[in-house]
């Protein structure tokens, strides 16, 4: 297991990616340094529940900057 964490003033963007057969959603963060822009590795939340996974895109939705 490990934590990903990201200043709010750093933070850029997110993706969805959904396996092939959609049965395993990720995400890809990206964040602002001083070489440009660097992307996380995946990040499942496959396990979480519906209101979990909507709660999550809703707060990458207001601290996206693009």
């Amino acid at each position: 297991n490990y934590a990903i964490e990201i200043p709010k003033s750093k933070f850029v963007k997110y993706k969805i990616k959904k396996s092939k057969l959609r049965l395993r959603t990720s995400i890809v963060l990206y964040q602002k340094t001083d070489k440009g822009i660097s992307k996380y590795p995946l990040v499942s939340i496959s396990s979480l529940k519906k209101s979990e996974k909507r709660d999550i895109l809703d707060t990458l939705d207001k601290l996206s900057v693009s």
